[in-house]
């Protein structure tokens, strides 16, 4: 499934949101899903189709409930992560040095983006080495260990071997 962040502008007077989309152009008040009583200016739409077009109008709902006039049609691709990578691959350095390592995701849409501070770090064997919740790694002994990231529930995994 995917998720997509939508934002718009804030109109004043408005109490809360409506959103209506669908998976076909020319969506109106009429002819599309609605998520009502959105009180923010930002909206998660979760579990989505999987590299999907939606397509959106917003309406700005006042205290009365008065519907205000429909957004323009703007419309969000929803994609997958594809590949999580870590770099960098296979090192080797001596005990007491730190290796600074950094995750990243390739999205079916092409999009590529930096997740290491979102990433949760570990390593196979922490009496060798360590790795902190910004990817880098403190090692302490000689011997191996492997250096895994997870994002999303995929996981990656490079060797570190310590001298």
């Amino acid at each position: 499934m995917a998720n997509l962040k939508i934002i718009w502008d804030n109109v004043q007077n408005a109490l809360t949101y409506n959103i209506y989309y669908s998976t076909a152009p020319g969506v109106t008040i009429g002819s599309g899903t609605l998520i009502s009583g959105v009180q923010d200016v930002v909206y998660y739409h979760r579990d989505l189709l999987e590299d999907t077009t939606y397509y959106y109008i917003v309406v700005a709902v006042d205290s009365l409930g008065n519907l205000g006039s429909p957004s323009v049609e703007f419309s969000c691709a929803s994609s997958v992560i594809v590949e999580l990578t870590i770099t960098p691959i296979d090192v080797t350095i001596a005990s007491g040095e730190s290796q600074q390592y950094s995750a990243g995701v390739l999205y079916s849409s092409g999009i590529e983006a930096d997740v290491t501070a979102l990433a949760t770090w570990d390593t196979s064997n922490h009496t060798i080495a360590t790795i902190d919740v910004g990817g880098l790694a403190t090692t302490f002994i000689s011997g191996s260990v492997n250096i895994t990231a997870e994002y999303n529930t995929i996981i990656a995994s490079t060797a570190l071997n310590i001298t």
